[in-house]
């Protein structure tokens, strides 16, 4: 994080010094009004804030700023010294330990849940301490009977006002990144916040209205970033404190004065809880776009600069290989390696393309009547190498699907099916109830059961021992589920009974046909090449 130079550093260290004698004039007004002050500090958040921003070496001359002149106007407005010294301590002790918890786990960002905890913690450890030592203080000078209560009075307040002023203190310095919304919006987060507050809060209100300005801190929250809702949550805080202090709002009658208190910083935790966290996930949110956005720049740039050499190397061993003579079986086997790999390598390419394309909504089917036994037929001969039974193949069978979806889908478990299960490869073909199944059945040991609900989890793949199941990327199956479902069918992994390996592809039908299909019809001679990556769970 940029640290201020030399003249910034004393304009935080005096600007800070005077907002914090004005903040404690401003609490110790409360107290001395109802009470309902007592304990709650916003001068915390400012000196914790303030040290966030500067380093280290700065530290002990803002401490001694601040804490001299709060010494000052504690003994003028009738203070003994020593309470007053105790006092001075305490807020010295506990506000640097606040910050220092801060800057040691990171919690200064804010953005993620995890950095939120750990800045709530921050802030309650230190007003902890500080309240162990200011209690004392508290005692000695006469205004509390209790060290206990006292302590956790001051603990209490210490945090609540580290909690609703320090990251608004952070916002103004320019720590948290504007958001990306309109300037009309942006101005609305800053007046619905205050008027929902002022609704709640300056008026002689009912208990259910102090969640009135929660409204306006969700939106906020959700939609504007860190800096303006830390700006939103101080609003809100002071509003309510104020109000409450002057017997009015939900907290300010009916109440009393311990009452009040507790209540209050109750009010003041769960408010800066629900607006910190639900930024938080805002900022989680706007990161992970800008990643997705940096990702699919990266996939595209990286496809177009290995499509380029791979294009000429894959077409000419193509063409070298289908020339009748002048190739060795040496050379000839050289050239089936390079075609092979490449295509391989094409077909990565192609599948993580098209994972993106899914993931950000780009792919459309173009659903058309297809005809399911004649493209059984078609990918079966392709793969005339290997036994593939087609079952109920004896008939027409309409499904409403697009077809070059349905060819990518069926030839990938089929080469799964051939690849990593074993012979012979079963397809079987059913219709009833508008819909028809396409199943795909090896006579293999199917897909382990600890993997089986990650199967169609991209990337995801299964291993044998330390040795990778798969030289793919796990995204064959993750794309054929995508796309059965996204022309209205669905993709399943169903083990018959024996256990063995048994996807099965749902379609809308098109057209059922009028007799049922008869079972035991075959292809001649089928089979199922070209793996991609389904069959890692073998």
């Amino acid at each position: 994080m940029e640290r201020p130079g030399k003249a910034r550093s004393v304009s935080i260290v005096v600007l800070t010094t005077l907002g914090a004698f004005g903040l404690a004039r401003y609490a110790g007004w409360a107290i001395a009004a109802t009470e309902v002050g007592a304990g709650y500090w916003p001068a915390a958040g400012l000196v914790v804030g303030s040290l966030l921003l500067l380093e280290r070496r700065w530290w002990p001359v803002l401490i001694a700023a601040v804490v001299t002149t709060q010494f000052v106007g504690d003994v003028v407005t009738g203070t003994s010294v020593v309470p007053a010294l105790l006092w001075g301590t305490a807020n010295a002790v506990g506000h640097a330990s606040m910050a220092a918890l801060i800057q040691a786990w990171g919690a200064q960002r804010l953005v993620d849940a995890t950095s939120v905890l750990r800045f709530f913690g921050a802030c309650i450890l230190g007003g902890l301490v500080a309240g162990l030592i200011g209690a004392v203080g508290t005692l000695l000078g006469g205004f509390a009977t209790s060290y206990t209560v006292a302590a956790l009075s001051w603990a209490v307040g210490d945090a609540a006002g580290a909690l609703t002023v320090a990251p608004l203190v952070l916002a103004l310095a320019g720590r948290f990144p504007p958001p990306a919304v309109p300037v009309w919006e942006m101005v609305a987060a800053g007046t619905v916040p205050l008027a929902l507050a002022a609704v709640a809060f300056l008026n002689v209100a009912a208990l259910p209205l102090a969640f009135l300005p929660s409204i306006g801190l969700v939106w906020v929250g959700a939609r504007l970033g860190m800096g303006l809702t830390a700006a939103a949550i101080a609003v809100i805080a002071q509003l309510a404190f104020v109000g409450t202090a002057l017997g009015l709002g939900p907290f300010g009658a009916d109440l009393q004065a311990g009452e009040r208190s507790l209540v209050l910083h109750l009010f003041f935790a769960s408010t800066v809880a629900v607006g910190v966290l639900l930024a938080s996930r805002s900022v989680e949110r706007s990161a992970y776009l800008d990643m997705a956005r940096e990702r699919d720049l990266l996939l595209a740039a990286v496809s177009h600069e290995l499509r380029t050499p791979l294009t000429p190397i894959v077409g000419f061993s193509e063409l070298t290989l289908r020339r009748d003579g002048g190739l060795s079986p040496q050379a000839r086997e050289a050239f089936e390696v390079i075609s092979r790999n490449g295509q391989h390598l094409t077909t990565l390419i192609d599948n993580l393309l098209q994972a993106t394309r899914l993931d950000r909504g780009q792919v459309q089917p173009d659903p058309d009547q297809v005809d399911v036994v004649r493209l059984l037929d078609e990918l079966c001969r392709s793969r005339a190498e290997h036994a593939i039974e087609v079952v109920g193949g004896d008939a027409a069978l309409l499904v409403r699907f697009d077809r070059e979806h349905l060819v990518q889908i069926v030839a990938n478990l089929l080469d799964n099916a051939v690849n990593h299960g074993e012979p012979p490869v079963m397809v079987r073909l059913r219709a009833a109830d508008g819909e028809a199944r396409i199943e795909v059945t090896d006579q293999g040991p199917g897909v382990p059961s600890w993997f089986v609900p990650r199967l169609f989890d991209v990337f995801a793949q299964a291993t044998d021992g330390d040795r990778r199941a798969s030289t793919g990327l796990g995204l064959g199956l993750p794309i054929a589920q995508d796309l059965a479902r996204l022309n209205g069918g669905d993709l399943r992994y169903e083990p018959d009974e024996r256990g063995r390996s048994r996807f099965v592809v749902i379609a809308p039908t098109d057209q059922v046909p009028a007799s049922p299909a008869i079972a035991g019809a075959s292809l001649p001679d089928p089979t199922g090449a070209g793996a991609d990556d389904a069959g890692e769970a073998r």
